[in-house]
């Protein structure tokens, strides 16, 4: 019985440092889906870990889409480079979703690998 009681205790003291941890985690997609938020944290002057951190999604994306698509279509890509190529993108349409902005981004990369 008692080993039964340490059971049931240690089991509850693990599901509730899973809740308390799951209320710490954040997932890590912009808030604001606009070219413009990009825009304004590439110009903010923010330390680099944090502009990376903000557009580090893109990088994921475009790996998704190179996984997906059997191209290598990051080859000669650096996450600076992929960084300029979104904000030169964002620049000419500021209101645009940054989702739809990465998905040219993408088509374009696509095109030039195939």
């Amino acid at each position: 019985m008692r080993r039964l009681i340490v059971l049931v205790c240690a089991v509850l003291i693990a599901v509730a440092g899973s809740v308390a941890a799951q209320n710490t985690i954040k997932i890590l997609t912009p808030n604001d889906d606009r070219c413009s938020s990009f825009i304004a944290a590439m110009d903010s002057g923010q330390p680099p870990l944090t502009v990376t951190a903000l557009g580090g999604w893109a990088l994921g994306f475009l790996s998704g889409v190179a996984e997906g698509s059997n191209r290598d279509i990051l080859r000669g890509e650096s996450a600076q480079s992929v960084m300029s190529r979104l904000y030169v993108a964002c620049k000419r349409q500021p209101n645009r979703l940054l989702s739809e902005t990465q998905e040219e981004i993408a088509a374009a990369l696509i095109t030039a690998h195939h």
